[in-house]
């Protein structure tokens, strides 16, 4: 962690607060259950949209009662009188609400081979005279680049009336991070959106390939619903991060943030 806190004052940002080893410990704890939700996802999305308060367990189809059966079970989820359940306190709020993806992404990059990484991560820059603050949900280190995500949990497909305000908030989505890594990273790092998503529909067919092909002239990684399974994103972030950590770093032409220029050589 501490070269990656060194490389991103290089590039004029300063991690505001860096996970506590507790919720790192808790991260790692509740990875299963990060797991078991990016596998199941399609089914606790009727959960997470609100019928986790209301809906009784009778009231549910059965795979999505099996479910929230797994996240009773794993003390992330109360019953409450009337049937219903509810969060078992903040940290399982946060967790269930999105903040599983953020975790599982974080334990991805580490299982892959970076070299370190954060979660939930806030920023604080500086370029000239300007500063602010924002948040980053992933940035891992990997030899000498950085790889900021974007975490998003979302309904997996658009209602027929949403599609239009659906594919905007991908396109949105895909703009930040890439805005994100334009700010504070160099040429060659990367930057990642992982989404709920299914960008597949039922014929096989890509639902939005357009974003995916913008995705790929901003350079990019997009990885949907179909991607998430342990089984599927281990072989595939290891790949990644392998051939990154492969890919040597330019020594010349190094922009400096904030500083309007740029290093012509790098001792």
């Amino acid at each position: 962690m501490k070269q990656l806190r060194r490389m991103l004052e290089g590039r004029g940002v300063i991690l505001n607060s860096e996970p506590s080893p507790e919720e790192i410990r808790r991260a790692r704890a509740w990875f299963p259950h990060a797991r078991f939700l990016a596998e199941h996802f399609a089914e606790y999305d009727v959960l997470r949209r609100g019928l986790m308060h209301q809906a009784r367990s009778s009231a549910l189809a059965p795979q999505t009662r099996q479910v929230r059966d797994y996240l009773e079970e794993a003390k992330l989820l109360l019953p409450q009188r009337g049937g219903g359940v509810h969060p078992a306190g903040h940290d399982a709020d946060l967790f269930l609400r999105g903040g599983w993806l953020e975790e599982y992404v974080y334990m991805a990059f580490l299982s892959a081979g970076a070299d370190a990484a954060t979660f939930h991560q806030g920023i604080h820059w500086r370029v000239d005279e300007y500063e602010g603050d924002n948040e980053v949900d992933v940035i891992a280190r990997i030899g000498e680049r950085l790889a900021f995500a974007s975490c998003k949990a979302m309904k997996p497909a658009p209602n027929a009336s949403g599609s239009q305000n659906y594919r905007g908030a991908l396109i949105n989505f895909l703009n930040e991070i890439d805005n994100a890594q334009d700010q504070f990273g160099y040429p060659w790092d990367s930057a990642f959106l992982f989404t709920t998503t299914d960008f597949t529909d039922d014929l096989g067919q890509s639902r939005f390939g357009s974003i995916l092909g913008k995705a790929r002239a901003l350079d990019v990684y997009v990885l949907g619903l179909e991607d998430l399974p342990w089984r599927r994103l281990l072989p595939y972030m290891t790949r990644v991060v392998q051939d990154l950590r492969a890919e040597p770093v330019p020594e010349t032409g190094h922009p400096v943030h904030g500083m309007g220029g740029t290093v012509l050589s790098v001792p």
